[in-house]
């Protein structure tokens, strides 16, 4: 993806529907890294992406958090279209790669699963 301005990257399944923007998540890049850090913020709630207590551990789930920066709410965006949270350096995927409304988003090791690749759409 080229360098657009940081708050016109979102995270979406396509097809994009601007009527459902709980569904919708921004990206902003935060300092350090080699540029590709971000957080990820709900268009709808404004709160980001965190995984709960700074966990490890493979499998907990993802949950909106109020943005505090923390290491737990930082991502890294790879090469591989992978989400990479700083604190526990695994990836957000979706386990068996659901499609199922209200599947869960998790934290898993990275792999090359396409589980674990998100699209990115330009706003």
């Amino acid at each position: 993806m080229g360098d657009l301005p940081a708050e016109r990257r979102v995270l979406n399944d396509p097809p994009h529907d601007p009527s459902h923007p709980s569904q919708d998540w921004t990206l902003t890049k935060v300092a350090g890294g080699n540029g590709d850090r971000y957080i990820i913020r709900n268009r709808n709630s404004l709160k980001c992406i965190a995984m709960p207590g700074a966990t490890t551990d493979n499998g907990a789930q993802a949950v909106q958090w109020p943005c505090d920066g923390g290491s737990e709410q930082v991502w890294i965006r790879d090469s591989w279209q992978r989400l990479r949270n700083l604190n526990s350096d695994k990836c957000l995927a979706i386990p068996g790669s659901s499609s199922d409304n209200g599947a869960k988003v998790i934290q898993w090791t990275c792999s090359d699963s396409g589980d674990q690749r998100w699209n990115w759409i330009n706003l």
